[in-house]
């Protein structure tokens, strides 16, 4: 999935997935973060905020800069916080989307108030401790910083 596709139409008749989720417009920050944090620890990903119900339902947000603002608190609120490519905006006809981009193949693994999650399906499910030892590793968590 490109990072910011051209046409968001497409995207939106699209389902929920692995790799595409969607956000209603009336979001908590920690909601997002959490969101934001689970497709960071799998294969990335797209999120469309002023989108509910599976897609079905498009909200748009009232106000593009501040949900911009909020969208990156959110992805600031995660530990490592998470630093992506800035949001943008999305016209669908008179209605206003957000774009977040969440690029694969990330540094770090990610959490949000301790919590490790990572996308499955259509949802955030919590990280079992097997697979976050090997997503540790595979992402080099695990190495001390050298002192010269």
């Amino acid at each position: 999935m490109p990072a910011f596709p051209t046409d968001i139409a497409a995207v939106l008749a699209e389902p929920e997935g692995q790799q595409l989720a969607f956000v209603r417009r009336a979001f908590r920050t920690d909601e997002l973060a959490e969101t934001l944090a689970a497709l960071a620890n799998a294969q990335g990903g797209l999120v469309l905020v002023g989108v509910s119900g599976r897609g079905q339902k498009l909200e748009g947000v009232a106000d593009a800069a501040a949900a911009r603002l909020a969208a990156l608190d959110a992805a600031l609120a995660c530990t490592p916080p998470l630093v992506l490519p800035l949001p943008e905006s999305a016209p669908i006809g008179d209605i206003m989307v957000l774009a977040l981009a969440v690029p694969a193949g990330l540094p770090h693994v990610y959490s949000v108030h301790g919590k490790y999650l990572r996308r499955a399906g259509a949802t955030n499910q919590p990280i079992p401790p097997d697979a976050l030892r090997k997503l540790l590793l595979e992402r080099g968590a695990h190495r001390r910083p050298v002192y010269t």
